[in-house]
């Protein structure tokens, strides 16, 4: 609740202890330094995202900050606090690959949509909704995150503090019973005020994160392992394997995304068993699963043949796989799963056709390389999390080298 109402002091006492003491601030950063912590609060960034009839905002990290849970995890709908399981995966899916398989970010979100496309009644403590398309909503948190971290995910070092000083304090729940509150502004609105003055910051911010990994001056190589480059910052280290590998899976994921996957058409069809209402639903769902790379006709008045399946895809039985997809897309329009499974194939063939640990690179190789990282998003991580870079700043240098204190 602090989180949400930034401009209301808070206190919370327990057997005569004071167990948490927030004082009204003005700038939403203040409040998550409050309730989060100091460190964790100056880590998480503002973000807003604007879409037909939905907007998400907040605050969340970036890689490679994460935790072994998802207690940092804080997802409100109309300024309502939720544990929604929909808008979780949606969070978690727009990090996608940049985090290791058990980590969880730290994120502060945000969701506005119509009152009438979301149902508060279906839990005792309020903490679940049902939203009346889901779907839509899963995919525009996933797409908020995900732009978010497009710019974050390109470079290292602290971004620009632009956003520093919009306030939260708009963020109101609704007493009960529910009414229409009175309107004001919500965080994408006041983002979208400042953009003028702000957009040719931003402009100058990208131009400089496209060119950043081409900007380096490369010193060299190190273990077999490493590119050792400086920077203006000060001195940056480069995984030559995860690098190349980061940039030969998100060629192989733009094939899919854009749906020019490879196809291998099956000897003999395989026989899927549907219920009438899976029939009904994977006819209707046919164009996604082409989009995925199979190939489905019907095959008597309550079975589908599958023809063909993606190249990516090790051979065997895909019954069971387009029955999972099905169930899913009742859910999700996309098949989540599917896609992940899809990805995690991709990764795994990025990771066995690319520049190996232990090989010697030459000049021109080392430069193509790291003009090939400014060509793609989320070039700091591999498909797996791992770190592509870690740069050290020329302040931690002279920590380092006790030069301050």
């Amino acid at each position: 609740m602090a989180l949400a109402y930034p401009t209301v002091h808070f206190r919370l006492q327990h057997d005569g202890r004071n167990i948490a003491d927030y004082v009204a601030v003005k700038e939403a950063k203040d409040r998550l330094q409050q309730v989060l912590g100091r460190d964790l609060g100056r880590k998480l960034k503002l973000f807003s995202w604007q879409g037909n009839s939905l907007s998400v905002s907040g605050f969340l990290s970036a890689a490679p900050v994460s935790f072994p849970n998802a207690r940092y995890l804080y997802t409100f709908v109309n300024r309502r606090y939720v544990r929604d399981k929909v808008v979780t995966h949606g969070v978690l899916q727009g990090y996608d690959t940049l985090l290791m398989k058990g980590q969880y970010p730290a994120v502060v979100l945000f969701l506005d949509m119509p009152y009438a496309d979301v149902d508060v009644n279906v839990h005792p403590a309020k903490y679940e909704v049902r939203f009346r398309r889901q779907a839509e909503v899963h995919e525009a948190v996933a797409e908020a995150v995900r732009q978010a971290l497009r710019t974050e995910a390109r470079q290292p070092g602290p971004p620009s503090q632009q956003y520093s000083s919009v306030p939260l304090g708009m963020i109101r729940e609704a007493p009960l019973p529910y009414f229409e509150p009175a309107p004001h502004p919500s965080v994408f609105e006041l983002l979208r005020a400042d953009s003028a003055i702000e957009d040719d910051t931003v402009a100058l911010a990208e131009r400089h994160q496209r060119s950043y990994f081409s900007s380096l001056n490369i010193l060299g190589q190190i273990l077999g392992c490493y590119l050792v480059c400086s920077s203006n910052s000060g001195l940056a280290l480069i995984d030559q394997h995860a690098a190349h590998e980061r940039i030969a899976f998100e060629r192989l994921r733009f094939q899919l995304h854009t749906g020019r996957i490879e196809k291998q058409h099956l000897l003999v069809s395989q026989l899927l068993e549907l219920s009438a209402g899976e029939m009904m639903l994977l006819e209707q769902k046919r164009p996604v699963l082409e989009k995925f790379g199979f190939d489905v006709e019907p095959f008597g008045p309550s079975s589908y043949a599958i023809n063909a399946a993606p190249a990516l895809l090790p051979e065997g039985d895909y019954t069971d796989l387009v029955k999972q997809m099905v169930a899913e897309l009742a859910e999700v329009d996309a098949s989540n799963r599917l896609r992940q499974h899809l990805e995690d194939r991709l990764a795994t063939i990025a990771c066995h056709s690319v520049i190996r640990a232990n090989r010697k690179l030459e000049p021109a190789e080392m430069r193509a390389l790291l003009s090939d990282l400014d060509t793609i998003e989320f070039a700091t991580q591999c498909p797996h999390g791992r770190p592509v870079l870690i740069e050290f700043s020329s302040e931690q240098l002279e920590r380092m080298f006790k030069r301050i204190v």
